[in-house]
């Protein structure tokens, strides 16, 4: 729910005209933010402003499910090592515990590792994020401390292991590797939980209201219970999740499935119209910022997966011709 110290602060100002900024303005628990704003403005959706240069695109590695609350497809470090070596990485972890097993595996294949969480004191954490930021950690685990508020452009992959209860914690998390930075085209997003079946891909239209769910995808109902371990809908008249087992009473790092981590992009569905309509997007976009061309068939090749073919590449040019 609002924070009792914000609805306080707004009743000794009630003639004052507040203005609320956020990615994802909702509470805690997924609700609405009506008890202190009257209104609703999106000035932009993450797709415009990943289409606008704004932000980079994200390519998302995933199981083919979402999984339960104490369980993870792979090890962060198997991973890693696997789709990431080479980027500069966070980790979100479920508890400190999981953190550190995490960390002494890291450790164990010879990466940089270091992990960060509430109960570091403030000048310990601190020279942690300055060795991270300075290059001389390459994988910075975390509990609750980097979701949102943590600014570093250049990290470039975010691996998930642990849930996310709403939306908003889903879109903060993914948000940090977002952020455009010189010589960065793509972020990358290992969901070793499966969340992006829940949540949807970071660039997803969505629905905001300041009443009932905050955040919703598009199709779905404002009504819908789910659960608040693993977000699966509740059935209505029942009061058991059909997707997860109780979480248990003793924290212990998720067992390691052992699956197969598939790609995961909505825009590889697009026919060729749509993507020749991108691409010539991405050919202005480039002669703007002074780039040469082969920064747009780049920017095609993490989007889509692959180059574009011969015939979308000479129909966009064709397009860029046209507007010329």
């Amino acid at each position: 729910m609002v924070s009792s110290d914000w609805i306080e602060l707004a009743r000794s100002y009630e003639s004052a005209i507040r203005v609320g900024l956020t990615a994802t303005p909702e509470r805690g628990d997924g609700q609405g933010l009506g008890a202190l704003f009257d209104a609703l403005i999106v000035a932009a959706s993450p797709r415009e402003l990943t289409e606008a240069g704004h932000l980079v695109p994200c390519e998302i590695i995933a199981p083919d499910r979402p999984l339960r609350s104490a369980e993870i497809a792979q090890r962060p470090v198997d991973a890693y090592l696997e789709h990431a070596r080479g980027r500069r990485t966070i980790v979100f972890a479920s508890h400190v515990k999981a953190a550190r097993q995490y960390l002494d595996e890291f450790a164990a294949e010879g990466v940089r590792a270091a992990v960060v969480h509430g109960e570091l004191a403030a000048a310990d954490r601190g020279e942690i994020m300055r060795r991270y930021r300075a290059g001389e950690i390459d994988v910075l685990v975390n509990v609750y401390v980097l979701t949102e508020g943590f600014d570093d452009p250049i990290t470039s992959c975010c691996i998930i292991a642990r849930g996310c209860t709403t939306p908003g914690i889903y879109l903060q998390m993914v948000g940090r590797i977002l952020r455009p930075a010189p010589g960065k085209t793509s972020a990358l997003l290992i969901d070793l939980r499966g969340v992006v079946h829940v949540h949807g891909r970071p660039d997803e239209d969505r629905t905001y209201s300041l009443d009932g769910r905050a955040i919703r995808r598009e199709g779905d109902a404002a009504g819908v219970r789910l659960c608040v371990v693993c977000q699966a809908p509740i059935p209505e008249g029942s009061t058991i999740c059909p997707g997860c087992d109780r979480a248990p009473s003793e924290l212990e790092a998720p067992a390691v499935l052992g699956l197969e981590l598939v790609r995961y992009a909505g825009k590889r569905q697009e026919g060729d119209a749509e993507r020749v309509a991108t691409l010539a997007r991405w050919f202005i976009d480039a002669q703007a910022r002074g780039f040469k061309t082969g920064w747009a068939y780049h920017k095609y090749k993490v989007v889509y997966g692959d180059w574009p073919s011969w015939s979308v590449k000479r129909a966009a040019n064709e397009q860029l011709r046209r507007t010329a």
